[in-house]
């Protein structure tokens, strides 16, 4: 997986209002359409990205939405960007009736 099973002792839960448990396959499918949107990005900014389609039915439309991406793709370029695509994220989204959040990059 991409994550560890339990906390680092660093943790501090008293900081943290939400974990939203992430597949790998969710965040694979989440970093290949970011990667089609021109942002070369890890598992970890995949999973990111799942979690605010997943919140996004709680935003208002006039709500901004900060998401920090912190790891590049580069080291997993014969992982994630070589395997046999999966259900895409994206299609799951549109079941549910989310529309696609607008990326930008500063």
């Amino acid at each position: 997986g991409i994550g560890i099973e339990h906390p680092d002792a660093i943790f501090e839960k008293k900081y943290v209002d939400q974990v939203l448990p992430v597949t790998d396959s969710e965040a694979f499918g989440r970093t290949r359409e970011l990667a089609l949107r021109g942002l070369l990005v890890g598992p970890s900014s995949g999973a990111v990205m799942h979690g605010v389609y997943e919140l996004s039915g709680s935003f208002k439309p006039t709500d901004t939405v900060v998401a920090f991406f912190a790891d590049s793709g580069r080291a997993y370029l014969s992982k994630i960007f070589t395997e046999k695509k999966e259900t895409s994220p994206k299609a799951n989204s549109a079941k549910k009736g989310l529309s696609s959040p607008v990326i930008s990059s500063v």
